[in-house]
């Protein structure tokens, strides 16, 4: 009997080790608590946590550096998510990292993934609180799509209306599928309208090539520009040619004076010239004047021409003739 009962609880002992290691087993392989590593106890505030239970896992770049200890509300009544993070990766998580709630995969367990943190900034220890971004629940991203299955609809029934309109010919677009003179003549349009981008290239290159003409070394523009001998005497040829415009201006304005006492002496009658102009009698025996000596000079004439043919002075004259025809 004693037997019995030494054995009852030796087996008693080891079912309730057993128990206890497959307890501790579970609760470390689950990421609950780590009996064997120490770290830090950092926390995050959320407004909600989306299904976020405690055990579950907490990432950095990808690696799981701790888990979920605990879930609880603060005096806001937002989440208080409280994490434990391993001695091995608090070295990576900085003070001024952010976190937020993921998951392992679409359908899979919530995960908390911290991310960011600068070099400069210190690291994590216990007690640190990390800044957080509220994540996207499934439920609204399930409002989402539906949002977007919505519009696609809404979209694909647009573009079978206008399909169809332009099956029918409605419309710009309609015509332009339906009507081939429409479409015959935006093509010649087409045409014309590469031949004019044809011309303005040729113009461009053409533009351009005189350009270059225009800055060669030794033509006149480029001269002009760069030779300080040649913009010199340019600029002197200009002042010459403001002095001559000057000049002509004085020059004119003489003229104007001269033409202006000409006109002052035309219209005085007491001047020669207005005399003549103004007073009839006088102009009347000017010309009668001239009459006379135009009288006088053709009788003379005559009188040198019998006095050539006068028997005493043809001698004179023949010789005075014969005189001159040698000289010439």
């Amino acid at each position: 009997m004693e037997k019995k009962n030494k054995r009852a609880v030796i087996v008693g002992a080891f079912v309730f080790a057993a128990l206890v290691i497959f307890v501790l087993g579970v609760m470390t392989l689950g990421g609950q608590k780590s009996l064997f590593n120490k770290g830090a106890t950092i926390h995050t505030i959320f407004n909600e946590v989306s299904g976020l239970q405690p055990g579950n896992n907490v990432w950095f770049a990808g690696v799981k550096v701790g888990t979920v200890q605990n879930l609880s509300f603060n005096k806001e009544g937002k989440v208080d998510v409280e994490m434990n993070i391993g001695e091995k990766s608090l070295s990576m998580i900085r003070k001024d990292s952010k976190a937020k709630i993921g998951a392992e995969s679409f359908i899979g367990n919530k995960i908390i993934v911290i991310y960011g943190g600068s070099a400069a900034a210190p690291v994590v220890e216990t007690g640190s609180t990390l800044q957080s971004e509220q994540s996207l629940s499934t439920e609204e991203m399930m409002a989402t799509f539906q949002e977007n299955n919505k519009n696609l609809l809404a979209i694909t029934e647009n573009f079978k209306t206008i399909s169809g309109r332009l099956l029918s010919g409605q419309g710009s677009a309609g015509k332009l599928l339906n009507d081939d003179g429409l479409y015959r003549d935006l093509q010649a349009s087409m045409a014309s309208l590469k031949i004019a981008v044809a011309n303005a290239q040729n113009l461009v290159a053409n533009a351009s090539d005189y350009t270059t003409r225009l800055t060669a070394k030794g033509s006149l523009a480029n001269d002009l520009v760069t030779d300080t001998v040649v913009f010199a005497r340019l600029r002197s040829t200009v002042r010459q040619i403001d002095a001559l415009s000057q000049r002509a201006d004085q020059v004119m304005a003489n003229l104007n004076t001269a033409s202006s006492n000409v006109n002052q002496s035309l219209a005085d009658p007491s001047s020669p010239a207005g005399l003549l102009l103004n007073d009839k009698q006088t102009a009347a025996e000017i010309r009668t004047t001239i009459k006379n000596l135009q009288s006088s000079t053709q009788k003379l004439d005559e009188n040198m021409e019998a006095l050539q043919h006068n028997f005493l002075l043809r001698g004179f004259f023949r010789k005075k003739a014969k005189s001159q025809e040698e000289v010439h």
